[in-house]
């Protein structure tokens, strides 16, 4: 998604240039400036940039969203405070050296499934081990449900993960641990069973009843080769939910 501008909250939408926070009254009521440069360098150095090959993520999301932030976008900077706090905890854990031990951090797997090239990064992997881990943040009144169970799309993306392992490292990971962070309930590692890649493709994410997967994944990837305008595609986070919410409501680029 190459941001181009942004839409400012703070003077009532409207479309602002990118200098806006460390220009205007609105840096020190809104975004302040260091956290909308924190926002618009992620976007510039994001691993899978300019790639054209879809990643494990769009298989979880909005591929109309998808469509749009493949062209210049103004978005509201505000709406990316809870993935820059996971942008940070990964920067933090990528420091840490434990190819002694066996561990890769941040490794970048690619693979196919059918004619769709899939790439994903792995925050952790182990091959003496034959284990997959991810690090998840989440709001601390997550912590007691996630204590007696993971958020059911989490597993299902670690298969997909395994499956871009075996084909590209040629082993995959027999386990999968999923770290979910909170800010005061600390860290609760879940372990889960890693569905094979028929299962993975069939499941319905984010609560929907109607789009899976591959469904997605193959959306996005018409969207990358032209076949099909982000205008045709279905309002699909219509039918996704995070409680009473919808994905849509979280859009950064909903107004579009």
């Amino acid at each position: 998604m190459p941001i181009t501008a942004w839409k400012c909250p703070g003077c009532k939408g409207a479309t602002v240039p990118l200098d806006h926070y460390a220009t205007s009254p609105c840096g020190q009521t809104v975004a302040h400036p260091s956290y909308a440069a924190a926002v618009l360098h992620h976007d510039r150095t994001h691993y899978a940039r300019g790639s054209g090959v879809v990643e494990v993520s769009d298989g979880f999301g909005c591929p109309r969203k998808a469509g749009i932030m493949l062209g210049d976008v103004a978005v509201d900077p505000t709406m990316f405070n809870a993935a820059l706090g996971g942008t940070a905890w990964h920067t933090e854990m990528e420091k840490a050296d434990l190819s002694a031990y066996g561990w890769e951090i941040e490794k970048v797997v690619m693979g196919s499934y059918g004619l769709t090239r899939i790439q994903g990064r792995v925050d952790l992997m182990n091959k003496r081990l034959l284990i997959w881990e991810d690090w998840k943040t989440k709001t601390c009144w997550k912590a007691k449900q996630i204590e007696e169970r993971p958020e059911p799309d989490d597993p299902v993306k670690g298969g997909l993960y395994a499956h871009l392992t075996e084909q590209q490292e040629g082993w995959r990971p027999r386990n999968g641990t999923i770290w979910y962070r909170f800010a005061a309930a600390g860290l609760k590692p879940k372990h889960v069973e890693l569905p094979d890649i028929e299962t993975v493709m069939a499941y319905k994410p984010v609560g929907n009843d109607t789009y899976t997967v591959y469904d997605l994944l193959r959306a996005v990837d018409s969207l990358y080769h032209g076949t099909v305008r982000w205008e045709d595609m279905p309002l699909t986070g219509e039918s996704m939910f995070f409680g009473a919410k919808t994905m849509c409501d979280y859009c950064p680029v909903r107004d579009v």
